[in-house]
């Protein structure tokens, strides 16, 4: 039951023609807030709650798709199966299209598991100005292509002084970077991301 507001025109049939026993079933004429909204797209629209003072909406639109709206935060299921998902001011966004998925906040995501948090992709990309792991980072991350190239020339020095050793260290030195380097993971020295976009600003 949806319950007119006061002033709303609406259709009233009085049962058994008591006029002190009106019965409302429907509203008569939309409201100009509604005309509004599916002015843009008014053949198919379609509304089962619309009610300004209370900022609360639920309708369809060819345009827009399927919206639910309580003071701003949406649900909105569109005609091309996509979910958007947005709080009031589009300060948070959750948005589900195709295979993808696409969240979104102006401060922060926090994800919180008793006993772990686990993703599993043929690629994990981290991208952020300062990229933290751990319980209380303190030290920096190396970056081992360089220095391995590093390590390799001191090498190459060091079997060059007497007694020579040729070889020596060189091959002991590569040896220890196909242990010391990992082949899954990959850092940059300096990292400056792009800034964040909301689902909606991508479409």
């Amino acid at each position: 039951m949806s319950v007119p507001k006061l002033g709303s025109v609406v259709h009233v049939r009085f049962n058994n023609n008591n006029y002190y026993s009106p019965e409302y079933s429907q509203a008569q004429e939309l409201s100009p807030d509604l005309i509004e909204e599916i002015s843009k797209s008014y053949d198919g629209a379609h509304s089962l709650i619309y009610d300004g003072i209370e900022r609360l909406k639920i309708y369809y639109t060819v345009e827009k798709g399927l919206v639910l709206d309580l003071k701003e935060s949406k649900i909105i299921i569109r005609n091309d199966n996509s979910i958007l998902i947005t709080h009031a001011d589009n300060t948070t966004s959750m948005e589900l299209k195709g295979g993808k998925i696409t969240h979104y906040a102006d401060q922060e995501i926090e994800s919180t598991a008793v006993t772990r948090i686990k993703g599993t992709s043929e690629e994990f990309w981290a991208d952020g100005k300062t990229t933290n792991l751990g319980n209380s980072p303190l030290f920096s991350a190396v970056c081992a292509e360089p220095l391995w190239d590093f390590l390799k020339k001191l090498a190459i020095s060091v079997d060059s002084k007497l007694p020579v050793t040729p070889g020596v260290n060189t091959t002991l030195a590569s040896s220890f970077e196909q242990l010391a380097t990992s082949q899954t993971v990959r850092v940059t020295r300096e990292n400056i991301p792009d800034l964040p976009t909301t689902p909606e600003d991508n479409n």
